[in-house]
Formats: structure tokens, C-alpha cells, sequence
């Protein structure tokens, strides 16, 4: 599939994806991955006018894009849609507030469904969610390797881009004091985005141009 001018692909997710963007500014991508591949797009091909979206929301869950999903994603009709969630599901789990691993596949699983329902056979690329070794919050590695699984299995079940961001996280890690890439094993540095960027864009270009 090649995109066209004036397609758009949509970045969602939670605050990794959202990276402090301007809410109040449609255009406004944040300083993270998602402007880092909208820059690298526009420099491999220029003659493509794409639009760019992003609707990360920091703290969000599954449920919580599943919830918004009609507005944030199929009734803007995305040529290509980008999505990282995930570990806020685990996360939250220390307040009681977080999803089991079963309600999160089933959240998941629902947005993927509709998504193919309303918009085809459209590329999917999801992201797998990651720790840092150097990681510092509530969150097991053990919670993280059953997350990933999800998210390859539905990866599988749905047809979509499978980007395997951990293990890449993991081993550019050793190249790094710790911190280097993420401030506490979840919320990338500008470093850590870039590395996000570059595996995005290595899944994605094959694909979509």
C-alpha cells in the first residue's frame, strides 16, 4: 500500500505517545516519536503531503481508548493508524485502578475489531510496550513479558505491524549510562524517542510506501 496526498496517519496511545503536546493545537505532534517520524517522512519524501495526528493522552488505559475511539480514531478515517498502550494498565494496578490481563486483551481486542470493521483492511502498527532495565516503578517484568504476549497475539489476530520495542530498548540500553533513555524505565528521554522513531519508521516505510 502506497499513501496518498493528504492521507492521515494517527498516532494513539498514552502519555509516551502524547509527550506533552499542545491539546489546544490540532497540528501539534510534542517533541516525541511521533513528530521525530513525521520529520523523517517529510525528509524521505518530500512530495508526499501526509497530515499528521496526535491523540496520545497521558495516562491512559485500554479502556479509556476504547472509550473514545469513535471520535479519536474512525471518524477521522486514518490511511494508517499507530498505537502504544498498555502499560498503564499495569501501572495502575498499584492503586487498584489498572486492568487484569484478560479485561486488557478484551479492551484491546474490541478497539482492534471495530477499527477493521470501520476502516478496512487500513495498516495497523502497534507498538509493544517496554521496560527499561534501569526501571524504578511499581511494575514487574514478569506483568510486562504477559503484556507483550497480548499484544503480539492480537498483533497476529488483527493483521497488523508487530513492532517489538522492548527487546530494541533493552539492547540499546547497554550502549547507555542508565536514565539515558528513559527517565524512570516507561517515559522515554528525547534519546529513547529517537530509538521509538527509528524502529517505527524501519516497520513502517517497507509498508506503506
Amino acid at each position: 500500500m502506497s499513501l496518498q496526498n493528504g492521507d492521515l496517519i494517527l498516532f494513539q496511545g498514552d502519555s509516551i505517545t502524547d509527550c506533552g503536546r499542545n491539546r489546544e493545537d490540532a497540528s501539534d505532534l510534542g517533541p516525541g516519536y511521533p513528530k521525530m517520524v513525521a520529520a523523517a517522512i517529510s525528509a524521505l519524501y518530500p512530495e508526499k503531503k501526509l497530515r499528521y495526528i496526535n491523540l496520545g493522552i497521558s495516562g491512559h488505559r485500554t479502556h479509556n481508548l476504547l472509550e473514545r475511539w469513535e471520535a479519536d480514531c474512525i471518524e477521522l478515517r486514518p490511511a494508517f493508524l499507530s498505537i502504544l498502550v498498555g502499560i498503564n494498565d499495569l501501572w495502575h494496578r498499584k492503586t487498584n485502578e489498572g486492568n487484569t490481563d484478560e479485561d486488557l486483551e478484551m479492551y484491546y481486542d474490541k478497539l482492534l475489531t471495530r477499527t477493521r470493521e470501520a476502516l478496512g483492511d487500513i495498516p495497523i502498527l502497534m507498538m509493544e510496550p517496554f521496560l527499561t532495565p534501569d526501571n524504578e516503578t511499581t511494575i514487574t517484568f514478569q506483568e510486562l513479558e504477559r503484556l507483550k504476549a497480548i499484544v503480539r497475539r492480537l498483533a497476529e489476530k488483527h493483521h497488523a505491524i508487530f513492532v517489538p520495542l522492548d527487546d530494541a530498548l533493552r539492547k540499546a540500553s547497554d550502549a547507555f549510562p542508565p536514565h539515558s533513555l528513559t527517565r524512570e524505565g516507561v517515559h522515554p528521554t528525547a534519546q529513547g524517542h529517537s530509538i521509538i522513531a527509528k524502529h517505527w519508521l524501519d516497520a513502517a516505510l517497507p509498508i506503506i510506501f
